[in-house]
């Protein structure tokens, strides 16, 4: 059941765009782990909880470098930024970033709601690996 978990927790992670960078790795950094009262299924990187929760505006501005690295991985290949005349391509990359880091700044993020929902499917997860046990059982008599 925590591998569905798991499983269903990297699935909500596409379906509601989270973002994900190689360099940090959110959406690969879900993970099963065993603990004295279960199991947990937890993201550890630094921005999971902004992810989860959503960030307020008004907040700091969140850290450049990792949003530098966003425009410059997805939108710098896509064709979405073109350097103004005189410009460099990096020099349009950091005015996009500085850009959406000022939105992000003032308009907040929206809470993805990942774990919360996850965590509302598992009566259901358990439920249907409690089906699939007693029905192996009675088949094979074990």
């Amino acid at each position: 059941v925590a591998k569905r978990a798991e499983m269903r927790a990297v699935q909500l992670t596409d379906e509601r765009g989270a973002v994900h960078s190689p360099a940090n790795g959110f959406k690969t950094r879900w993970e099963v782990v065993r603990t004295s009262q279960g199991t947990d299924v937890r993201n550890d990187t630094p921005y999971a909880g902004v992810i989860e929760f959503g960030r307020r505006p008004g907040r700091p501005g969140p850290p450049f470098a990792p949003i530098l690295e966003w425009v410059t991985r997805k939108l710098v290949p896509n064709g979405k930024i073109a350097p103004k005349e005189g410009e460099t391509m990096e020099q349009a990359a950091r005015s996009a970033a500085f850009a959406i880091r000022k939105a992000i700044h003032e308009k907040g993020t929206k809470p993805r709601h990942i774990l919360r929902d996850v965590n509302e499917e598992l009566p259901g997860m358990v439920a249907a690996a409690l089906r699939r046990t007693f029905r192996r059982r009675l088949l094979t008599g074990s």
